[in-house]
């Protein structure tokens, strides 16, 4: 990258020496009031810092700091979120439960101007990898791993910073369950093997449909890497932990962002200052384009609106469920044999608000269809099929029926309201404050 743009950029994304000592500040008061309240309570544990803050990773104006409370070996599994939460409590500082495989804890510390926010989460503070019981225990040892990797490599830090705004201005970053991208450790891990941003897309122009990346050489071969990794954990990029051997990083990755990232690489030569910058979209833009997309190509549209506030549960957790339904609704209007044409999900966890479109073909059904039943050779099966019907007849060695349609036209099912939605998602949706048809 030319010299000059890299410390163009750089001085948009890196925070300033002297805010970031601001924020050393406000990290350490808050410390030594865990410390005070640990004390307090007679709990055996230490804070440690961690996530980017705690790598020196962060962007400038877009952090928060992850806290690891690390307790005594001693204490039992199920004690460690209570008594975290005791010592939270001693603070008197206001703060919200979080669920997780152990809950956690959040809140902002700070003066209000500066505020930053913290996530505080129960830890073991283990000394060597088999004493882990959760995969936050071995958490620390990550932060370490980058601090060693950029003590051999000064650029480091800087790499993983322009990567990981690369990646957020492509729409490729983030490893939350709506967006199944490109997580920050999994940034850190590539930076760290390839040394720069640049030579990672180099690379990726060679990358195939599977790309393996094993950066502590902990197997010898791509083979003997996907046999150690259970099959679920698989993904198009596979980048063994540098901590776990058995782990796979990028697991959450999906395989259309993979595919997305390597058609970037393919085309890159060089980069520019335009490559970098985020373009926010909103939730205008988005509706937009569904209006006049369906108007210039003669398709109709349902959008559904949803309006939310997060309350007690976390942010992935509200996305995934919003996610999880929108597949849902895709699904239950095939059921109705309305074949989704395209379809496009938004959020914005600032805006609180999320926004489905489904695009179909302008068609009306007819008013049968035809009900394939079981092969003729299933005597067994065909009987109940007809239930005495007479009017059967034979296609492609299934025995068949017409079947009246009740809905012929999108517009039947289009309003389905949010408690419909709510028994199709199968969970809890009371963050749903507001739901509007567009």
């Amino acid at each position: 990258m030319d010299a000059k743009l890299r410390e163009k950029i750089l001085s948009k994304i890196k925070p300033s020496d002297k805010s970031h000592e601001v924020a050393l500040k406000i990290v350490s008061e808050f410390l030594t009031k865990l410390e005070k309240s640990a004390k307090n309570q007679k709990v055996k544990c230490d804070f440690f810092v961690g996530g980017s803050f705690g790598k020196n990773t962060y962007l400038k104006g877009n952090f928060d700091v992850d806290v690891f409370c690390r307790f005594d070996l001693n204490y039992k599994e199920a004690e460690l979120s209570l008594l975290l939460e005791k010592i939270l409590t001693d603070t008197k500082l206001k703060f919200k439960k979080q669920k997780g495989s152990r809950d956690y804890f959040s809140l902002t510390f700070g003066p209000k101007e500066k505020e930053i926010f913290f996530e505080i989460i129960p830890n073991r503070h283990i000394k060597n990898l088999k004493d882990a019981l959760n995969s936050t225990d071995v958490s620390p040892f990550h932060v370490e791993f980058v601090k060693r990797m950029s003590q051999k490599n000064s650029k480091l830090t800087d790499e993983i910073r322009l990567a990981k705004q690369y990646f957020k201005a492509k729409g490729l970053y983030g490893a939350e369950s709506y967006i199944n991208g490109f997580s920050g450790h999994v940034i850190d891990i590539l930076i760290c093997y390839y040394g720069s941003l640049e030579m990672l897309l180099l690379d990726a122009k060679t990358w195939g449909e599977e790309k393996c990346i094993d950066i502590s050489n902990f197997y010898s071969s791509k083979e003997s890497v996907m046999k150690s990794i259970s099959e679920d954990k698989i993904s198009n990029l596979i980048v063994v932990d540098p901590i776990l051997k058995g782990r796979n990083a990028a697991r959450a990755l999906l395989e259309d962002k993979y595919c997305k990232f390597i058609l970037i690489a393919q085309n890159f030569t060089s980069f520019t200052e335009k490559d970098f910058e985020v373009v926010k979209k909103k939730q205008s833009d988005v509706l937009k384009f569904a209006k006049s997309f369906s108007k210039e190509n003669n398709l109709q549209t349902i959008i559904y609106k949803f309006d939310f506030n997060i309350t007690n549960e976390s942010e992935d957790i509200v996305g995934s469920k919003l996610l999880k339904l929108y597949t849902r609704l895709n699904a239950y209007f095939i059921s109705y044999d309305f074949n989704v044409f395209k379809e496009n999900f938004f959020i914005d966890m600032e805006e609180n608000v999320c926004i489905f479109v489904y695009y179909f073909e302008k068609i009306e059904l007819s008013k049968i269809k035809i009900a394939h039943g079981p092969k003729v050779f299933m005597s067994s099966d065909i009987a109940r099929f007809l239930n005495s019907r007479k009017d059967f007849f034979v296609q492609d060695l299934r025995v068949c029926l017409y079947k009246k349609r009740e809905i012929t036209k999108i517009e039947q099912i289009q309003k389905i309201s949010l408690q419909d939605m709510q028994k199709l998602l199968g969970k809890d949706m009371s963050f749903v404050k507001k739901l509007t048809y567009l």
